[in-house]
Parts: C-alpha cells; sequence; structure tokens
C-alpha cells in the first residue's frame, strides 16, 4: 500500500508576467510577485506603497501625478507629450497617464512588478518595467467580510466585500473602502489641514463562466480622492 508523504518547501507563486499562468520559478524574469495575505500583513493599501516591499522601485508622486522608476528608469514629469516609462496594468487594463495613478489598492488577488524592459509583452511605455495589479474574480461560493478601523489625527476607515452566486453560470463581487484623514497640521490661514486626505473606492465584477473553455469578467470601479495642502 502506498502512503501519502507530506509536502514540504514553500507554496507555489503563479505569475501572468508572461500574460499566462505559471509557476514563478520558471519565469526567466525578475518578478518581485506580493500575495494579499502579505498585502494584508504589511498593511499595504496603496499602490505607493509597494515600494517597501520591492528593491530598486521608487514611487514619487507630484501634484495628483505620480513618479514611478524601476532600477533608475522613469519620468520626472509624465505629462501629455512625455509618458511614464514603467506601465501599470490593472485588471489588464493599461493606465496610460501618470495623472490618476495614486489609488488605493481593493480587494487584491495579486501585484507583480516586473523589472526591466517589458516593452514585448506590454508596450512601448514599460522600458523601466510594468505593474500588475489583478484584482479578486468573482467565485461561486457566498462570501462576505467587513472591515473598520479608527486612529490617532481623526483617521477612518471602513472597507467591505461581498461575494454573490447568482445562477450556476453568474457570480457577482462588490468591494468598497471609504477613508478618511484628518491631517496633522492646521493651516489658520486657509483653514485646511496638511495631510488631510479622503477618498472612496468602490468596484463591481460580474463573471460569467458558461462552459469550462469560456469566462467573461464585467468590471465597473469608481474612484474619488480629496487631498488638502
Amino acid at each position: 500500500a502506498e502512503t501519502a508523504q507530506p509536502r514540504g518547501g514553500l507554496d507555489d507563486i503563479v505569475v501572468t508576467a508572461q500574460r499566462r499562468s505559471e509557476s514563478l520559478e520558471r519565469v526567466p524574469l525578475s518578478i518581485t510577485a506580493v500575495p494579499p495575505a502579505r498585502l494584508e500583513q504589511l498593511n499595504i493599501r496603496a499602490v505607493d506603497q509597494l515600494q517597501a516591499v520591492t528593491p530598486g522601485f521608487v514611487f514619487n508622486t507630484g501634484y495628483t501625478y505620480s513618479m514611478i522608476f524601476i532600477r533608475g528608469v522613469g519620468a520626472n514629469f509624465p505629462n501629455p507629450g512625455l509618458e511614464p516609462a514603467v506601465a501599470t496594468y490593472v485588471d489588464g487594463a493599461y493606465t496610460q497617464r501618470g495623472f490618476g495613478a495614486i489609488y488605493d489598492m481593493l480587494d487584491v488577488d495579486t501585484v507583480q512588478i516586473l523589472k526591466g524592459p517589458q516593452g514585448t509583452l506590454y508596450g512601448r511605455n514599460a522600458t523601466g518595467g510594468a505593474i500588475l495589479i489583478n484584482s479578486q474574480r468573482p467565485t461561486h461560493a457566498l462570501e462576505a467580510r467587513f472591515t473598520g478601523e479608527y486612529g490617532n489625527l481623526d483617521h477612518y476607515l471602513a472597507e467591505g466585500v461581498v461575494n454573490l452566486p447568482l445562477t450556476e453560470t453568474l457570480a457577482s463581487r462588490f468591494a468598497v473602502r471609504y477613508r478618511d484623514d484628518g491631517g496633522y497640521v492646521h493651516n489658520l490661514a486657509t483653514g485646511n489641514v496638511l495631510g488631510g486626505r479622503k477618498s472612496v473606492t468602490a468596484r463591481g465584477r460580474l463573471l460569467w463562466d458558461p462552459s469550462p473553455d469560456f469566462k467573461a469578467i464585467l468590471t465597473f470601479q469608481y474612484d474619488w480622492n480629496k487631498g488638502s495642502m
């Protein structure tokens, strides 16, 4: 009789750096892959916080726009006419401008940061590398969770995720987050609070999988941010 032997070692990490699902150890690229458990453990909720877990990755911010560098390759002012040198993809959709690229990551499945030129698979604006952010897909299991947070300096955060199976071939997933940071310096001249920020992120996804060989996902996402200086 054969007995099952316990498996040791680390869990296999699956990435989509080459536009197909592969084991991380088999992909001939320099990749930093951050699973959702790691993001939660390190309290990483915004895309600019990924630099804390990625060597060679720098995320600077200007006024409403991002300045992303990977291994020193990037653009200081990624305005129209000077596009970024690091490509950002959210659920397969390309973010073509640095404006609006500062956002919260909500209900994330995986985050992959590809280092080095990626123009073959991710277009001309991937000289420095690429950032791939994939959200959680709807499943055919009922799931719900809620997170509430309060901190000093008038910090509030509320987040909720609901996964609803609709039929045998349809499933939906909804996620929303509200965040309010009160700031830390009061400007007596303008009445604003330095460092204050409010943001709302909401996403809805609908999965249709009529057969094992075909799946389609419809996604709607809304982002709203307001900061004070």
